[in-house]
């Protein structure tokens, strides 16, 4: 018996971001679950970064992760960001070559949740990353929390 499967959507930016990465030099693989992308800077294979590539011309609504990344993201102790634009791929590689991947990333996650949830959702962030999320909004004024999402 076999059983139909239909190919996985990808957002519409989807290729164009993952060409561009490779231009820029990145490695990148193509994973879909948990999320979209694994990629490395090829003169720094210690730093790999997951990533969830998002179309920023859908609505904010449209453009929120899966429960399932959530709870990937809240538990991955290693890089994770959304990618939007090639933008945010110049900056990821910018941050890596300059050793700061983790607050560049955490930048980009704050500025992600802030346009497509309002706020950062910690009651659909669990896990660890609870608190780190909750000191660095209180040291940096930055978005409000929202509850429900």
């Amino acid at each position: 018996m076999t059983l139909a499967r239909r190919a996985a959507r990808t957002d519409d930016n989807h290729q164009e971001l993952v060409r561009y990465m490779g231009r820029i030099g990145f490695e990148v693989v193509g994973i879909r679950e948990p999320v979209d992308i694994v990629a490395s800077v090829r003169s720094y294979p210690a730093v790999a970064v997951f990533a969830e590539i998002k179309n920023p011309e859908q609505s904010p609504s449209r453009r929120r992760l899966k429960l399932s990344q959530m709870k990937f993201y809240s538990i991955w102790p290693g890089y994770f960001t959304v990618l939007q634009t090639i933008h945010d791929c110049k900056l990821l590689l910018q941050a890596i070559r300059a050793g700061t991947a983790g607050s560049t990333c955490h930048s980009q996650m704050h500025s992600y949740f802030k346009q497509c949830y309002g706020g950062v959702p910690l009651d659909l962030i669990t896990g660890g990353k609870h608190a780190y999320w909750h000191n660095w909004i209180l040291e940096n004024g930055g978005a409000r929390v929202v509850k429900g999402v």
